[in-house]
């Protein structure tokens, strides 16, 4: 007897799963590890079973890609619906210890993002970079709007915050700064840093 066939939410439940399995070899192990007998082998299913949702590693990535994406477009969409009822300014802090947080979190996918060439990550973290940084360009422009922000050019707003808290992360996540206590006041100072250069003043 043939097995039933799945259902449309337990092929979409399937699919997830593999997607999340590449996404976690993806950010542990660097983006020459996702093969798919890796993925496969993680999950406990056969490559047969990986065939019947991606036709091949490079649409697996893809869509790895995509999700991620989506991801960070919708997070950054609450942000920026939470920073028109509240103010920019405090969803603005929040944004950032929460980027500080994730690097803390995946320090080897953090290195893998910012320290590699674009070709050899795929390309995706060049996309995924630059959506982020126009989120935080718009977030700097609402800012603007309601009178928190002094007048600048979002943009290069958005490049300055994300090099000063990048400087701090690359140096402690590649080993070159070992003290907790000393990165948690550097991050501190940055922001503190970062607000006086956006704050507009009387």
């Amino acid at each position: 007897m043939s097995r039933p066939k799945k259902t449309t939410l337990e092929r979409e439940a399937m699919r997830e799963r593999i997607l999340a399995a590449a996404g976690d070899l993806l950010e542990t192990q660097g983006p020459e590890e996702v093969s798919i007998r890796a993925v496969t082998a993680r999950l406990g299913v056969s490559p047969m079973t990986f065939y019947s949702y991606f036709a091949s590693r490079e649409e697996l990535l893809k869509s790895l890609s995509e999700r991620q994406l989506r991801i960070l477009q919708e997070s950054a969409e609450q942000f920026l619906k939470r920073a028109r009822q509240e103010g920019a300014g405090g969803v603005l802090r929040e944004v950032v210890r929460l980027f500080s947080q994730a690097a803390l979190q995946r320090p080897r996918s953090y290195l893998l993002q910012w320290t590699l060439p674009v070709d050899e990550a795929q390309k995706y973290h060049l996309l995924l970079f630059e959506t982020g940084l126009q989120f935080l360009s718009d977030l700097i422009d609402l800012g603007i709007q309601q009178g928190q922000f002094q007048p600048t050019e979002s943009r290069e707003a958005a490049v300055m915050l994300f090099s000063l808290f990048n400087g701090p992360l690359l140096l402690y996540t590649s080993g070159h700064l070992t003290d907790a206590a000393e990165l948690s006041k550097l991050l501190e100072d940055t922001e503190h840093l970062v607000m006086d250069y956006l704050v507009k003043r009387g």
